[in-house]
């Protein structure tokens, strides 16, 4: 007898197109740094959640600090809580541990078990009807950022797979939200083409941009001369030299290494 075959999760015709929705708003957002209610509206629209944390671990020295969110007014004393008993929430032990792929506390903890602990008592216990969380951390230079889906039934199977497909659309467009601290433009860049800007300042073509970004040529150059009118220059090789400046006055390389925010002039 064959051995059982892993079982495999897939999505529906209706997830997918809410995905696909929520994945080309996401790249259209004109973003900018520190900016994450967008980023919660979409998030909601891709599940059902009850509130909405965003917290912020130091991978310097692990703290924890309260960066936004949504219907967490229950909670008494939110940002001291959580510097204080996030620490204790499964999932960020996960994540010390390696893990950050988007994950729900009911894959590692039960119901039971978790009532135990501090976060609960401290933080979880306060929302109506709380039963799971699940997260979706993003790198970003020098810390871990965590968006926490709260809701009173636990998450499925499905709805972490749609996470896990959204993760590197969030991961690319914060980044480029973070990524140059002293580039200056006349008017803000949207996420789309911070993406295109990066690839031009690393030397590609046009129709290198649209075969790594998965766009047309026709809608590259569109961007690219878009980026150029913002920045206030002319040619793509002056385009690059400012990112580069840019990159050498906050340390921040193309690898995403250093701290930096996008700054309008």
């Amino acid at each position: 007898m064959p051995p059982p075959q892993p079982s495999v999760t897939r999505l529906n015709t209706t997830q997918l197109r809410r995905l696909n929705r929520v994945v080309l708003a996401l790249h259209e957002e004109s973003l900018q740094a520190h900016e994450l209610e967008p980023l919660i509206d979409l998030i909601e629209q891709l599940l059902p959640v009850s509130c909405v944390s965003i917290d912020e671990a130091s991978l310097r020295d692990g703290s924890v600090r309260h960066r936004g969110g949504r219907r967490l007014e229950s909670i008494p004393q939110l940002d001291e809580r959580i510097a204080q008993f996030c620490h204790q929430n499964p999932l960020i032990v996960q994540a010390r541990d390696g893990n950050f792929s988007p994950a729900k506390i009911s894959d590692f903890v039960t119901f039971h078990v978790l009532q135990r602990t501090a976060f609960y008592q401290e933080i979880a216990r306060f929302l109506p009807g709380w039963r799971d969380q699940a997260a979706v951390p993003i790198q970003l230079p020098g810390v871990s950022l965590g968006f926490a889906l709260n809701r009173d039934r636990p998450f499925t199977s499905e709805e972490l797979l749609m996470l896990e497909l959204l993760q590197p659309h969030l991961q690319a467009v914060l980044y480029r939200c973070t990524q140059y601290l002293e580039l200056a433009t006349q008017s803000p860049l949207t996420p789309r083409e911070r993406e295109v800007l990066h690839w031009v300042s690393e030397g590609k073509r046009d129709a290198d941009i649209a075969c790594i970004l998965k766009l047309s040529v026709r809608t590259v150059e569109q961007h690219v001369h878009a980026c150029l009118r913002k920045l206030g220059v002319e040619t793509r090789a002056a385009g690059a030299a400012e990112v580069w400046r840019a990159r050498n006055r906050t340390g921040a390389g193309p690898d995403g290494s250093g701290t930096a925010v996008q700054r309008q002039s």
